[in-house]
């Protein structure tokens, strides 16, 4: 994955004198070959022309790709909506079979979690432990639990699992099979003055990055993001829905 990570770099770097290069070549090949028996047999003989066609193939693949919404640079977002906008071009364009997401009530990726619903994706899904908030941040996460289980579940079959994790929140990212990531951050919900807004943490209105995992950078950030998301999920195991609801059922009766 590395070498085809750097091997885009490179061609991204030097794409324009690249592909200037290949049309002369193949201009060339075609003007000398036609008119020097010699040269056209040795360039075919060669394979040359076959790799001349395999990179304008290659090129013509990606370029179409990227006009079909697959970008493979690192995009800085300014926010949840401008970040779910370009999600959402990505999802349509690359049609995951699986998603891991990192969040806290789940409240601002409802649209993307049917989305991937709709594509049978399987999906794992970390929420912040209901137990473990204040009210508004309570009533938030029990709302996209019902939300994901009555609207999206019953409608779809692709599997869902959530789970709740107990840590101080602070990475959120979603990681679309192995080919997209995208990462952001929670932050203390404090205004300009220092006062509490009493929503806890904030993030759908913090910047986030994304980028394909075919490049260095995605690569650092899948690593990144796997790590975290990987331990927060092994500790959580015993964190199921079922259990967490019934904890919360009982509490509620005490």
């Amino acid at each position: 994955m590395l070498f085809w990570a750097k091997l885009r770099t490179l061609r991204e770097r030097h794409r324009v004198p690249i592909v200037r290069s290949i049309f002369v070549v193949v201009a060339a090949a075609v003007v000398v070959g036609w008119e020097v028996d010699l040269v056209q047999r040795a360039l075919i003989d060669s394979g040359a022309i076959l790799l001349i066609i395999l990179a304008l193939v290659a090129e013509i693949a990606i370029t179409v790709a990227q006009l079909v919404g697959v970008d493979y640079r690192v995009s800085a977002l300014r926010d949840d909506r401008e970040s779910e906008e370009h999600v959402m071009k990505h999802l349509r364009a690359l049609a995951p079979k699986s998603a891991d997401m990192l969040e806290f009530s789940g409240y601002s990726v409802h649209h993307l979690i049917e989305q991937l619903a709709h594509g049978d994706a399987k999906i794992r899904l970390l929420m912040k432990d209901p137990r473990t908030t204040n009210e508004f941040q309570r009533r938030r996460i029990l709302s996209s639990v019902e939300h994901i289980q009555r609207w999206i579940s019953d409608r779809y079959d692709a599997p869902i699992e959530i789970r709740f994790y107990t840590s101080a929140p602070s990475l959120r990212g979603r990681k679309f099979d192995d080919r997209f990531i995208s990462v952001g951050w929670y932050t203390p919900a404090i205004d300009a003055k220092g006062r509490d807004e009493g929503t806890e943490v904030k993030g759908h209105c913090n910047p986030s990055v994304m980028c394909s995992t075919t490049t260095d950078e995605g690569q650092r950030l899948m690593a990144f993001f796997d790590t975290t998301f990987t331990s927060l999920w092994e500790a959580s195991k015993d964190n199921s829905v079922e259990s967490v609801m019934k904890e919360i059922e009982r509490l509620q009766e005490a």
